[in-house]
């Protein structure tokens, strides 16, 4: 934004953000942990809230002619969500096969505390950089459908220390000769509810992966 006409800080849902000092604040005044490219990336989405954003665009806008692989814009998306809470009153949607869309969400659509919590921890990865990208893919893909699928609370990592959550899903990716997913889903006891292995084809689905695990996941914690 040109000097002397950008504002101090610009509305970002419930939260804010200042462009010149490259700050996200929560409700609270708090600063909110976000890493440089992951920050622009949020800039330019927030610049377009309620519009489909190419990730070629995205790619454009944060990269420039600097080569970068589309896993960079997916571990990007993958902070901002982080970042960005349910109480923060945004919600990012993955257009599958061409972008995202930043949307306001309405206040009573911001699941309640009181639902049941469960944390998506990122996945283990065994097997080289094949296997780190589907593992950041279906850690984003998981966090869209559980939140857009299961009356859950759901929690960053981050969160547990704080207020531990009632289920905990995770697993791992592991390469080689082919690809293969470990998904596990426990409760706050430690005890494993239900646990699966699935073998992973050459161009893996991972919308398709995240809806099956999520499927169990709601049958299992009845969300």
């Amino acid at each position: 934004m040109p000097d002397g006409t950008s504002p101090a800080s610009l509305p970002c849902g419930r939260f804010r953000l200042s462009p010149a000092r490259r700050e996200l604040r929560d409700t609270e005044g708090r600063l909110v942990r976000l890493g440089g490219r992951a920050f622009d990336a949020l800039l330019a989405l927030l610049a377009r809230q309620g519009e489909l954003v190419l990730r070629e665009e995205l790619l454009d806008a944060v990269w420039g002619e600097l080569h970068v692989t589309d896993d960079n814009v997916t571990q990007a998306m993958v902070a901002i969500r982080r970042a960005l809470p349910a109480e923060a009153g945004l919600r990012l949607r993955t257009i599958h096969g061409r972008g995202y869309i930043l949307d306001a969400v309405e206040p009573d659509a911001v699941p309640a505390p009181a639902c049941a919590s469960l944390a998506l921890t990122p996945f283990a990865c065994f097997g080289g950089a094949r296997a780190r990208r589907l593992a950041a893919a279906l850690h984003e893909e998981l966090a869209v459908e559980l939140a857009r699928r299961c009356e859950l609370h759901l929690l960053a990592t981050a969160s547990l220390g704080a207020a531990p959550a009632r289920w905990l899903l995770g697993g791992s990716v592991q390469g080689g000769a082919s690809l293969h997913l470990t998904a596990r889903l426990s409760d706050a006891d430690g005890r494993v509810v239900w646990a699966d292995r699935l073998p992973l084809g050459a161009e893996p689905d991972t919308e398709a992966i995240a809806g099956r695990i999520v499927a169990e996941v709601g049958r299992r914690v009845g969300a």
